[in-house]
């Protein structure tokens, strides 16, 4: 069993190399418009006013490098360039695996170590290539892991499928249809074939829109707005642009007071 020094280690081994993946990717500053100017009001103090902004894109209290380093560069004025440097983060990027292991395995993933990567790290540098988070989502659900929560059961791995992606149980039609589908093909293929259908279906992706509404702006998103990201999502855009588009407003600064 690793110590908790070791682990401490491998987590902040796993967010250096973050980092460094993600630090070519940042685009380049850019005087903010006045609609996109962060303002103020409160009177926090300039490092105390970014902390709480980064606070709530990251939904946890960021690290001091990133708080130091948006701080240096002069960002607290322009909100979408904090942005965007609190969603090519280390730490954000990090935030999303542990949110997936959390949701969909009940646990922490280990970060591992530069000779053997453990799942953050190995996520981390998927990201960094261009895997998308409903990607490492989907693995995941396919996983042996995942398969021996479910109790090796059918019905235990298809309502709780429906539940984590959809937050809904199967009508009595999708149960029986997916437990006939899975019993004459048996597999790992056909459960792999399943999840795919259920987690890259339009209802699962609307269900993640309107997640994210809930969790950054704090309200449930109008049929309009869920209709037009959803759309997006599907047609190819990331999650990333989705959560930019969510924080990188005025109703989200006004959310985080």
């Amino acid at each position: 069993m690793s110590t908790p020094s070791f682990q401490l280690g491998s987590f902040m081994l796993a967010l250096t190399l973050a980092r460094v993946l993600f630090a070519e990717n940042l685009p380049p500053p850019y005087d903010p418009t006045p609609g996109e100017r962060l303002q103020d009001e409160e009177g926090l103090g300039y490092e105390a006013f970014i902390r709480r902004y980064l606070t709530g894109v990251l939904t946890e209290d960021p690290n001091q490098i990133l708080v130091s380093d948006c701080t240096r560069d002069n960002l607290g004025g322009n909100r979408a360039e904090l942005t965007r440097r609190a969603i090519a983060s280390a730490q954000y990027r990090t935030m999303l695996v542990r949110r997936l292991y959390l949701k969909h395995l009940g646990r922490d993933p280990e970060s591992g170590s530069a000779r053997t990567p453990g799942p953050v790290t190995a996520s981390l540098e998927a990201l960094g290539k261009g895997v998308s988070i409903f990607t490492l989502r989907n693995n995941i659900l396919i996983s042996e892991e995942y398969w021996k929560n479910c109790g090796f059961s059918h019905a235990k791995l298809v309502n709780r499928l429906f539940d984590e992606c959809l937050t809904r149980a199967p009508d009595p039609d999708e149960l029986d249809h997916y437990l006939r589908f899975l019993k004459r093909f048996d597999s790992f293929s056909a459960r792999k074939l399943m999840v795919q259908l259920i987690a890259n279906s339009r209802e699962s992706t609307e269900t993640a829109v309107k997640e994210e509404y809930k969790r950054y702006l704090e309200r449930d998103g109008t049929p309009t707005e869920i209709k037009e990201k959803t759309d997006a999502l599907q047609a190819g855009k990331t999650f990333d642009w989705l959560i930019f588009e969510l924080v990188g407003t005025e109703e989200f600064q006004k959310a985080v007071k």
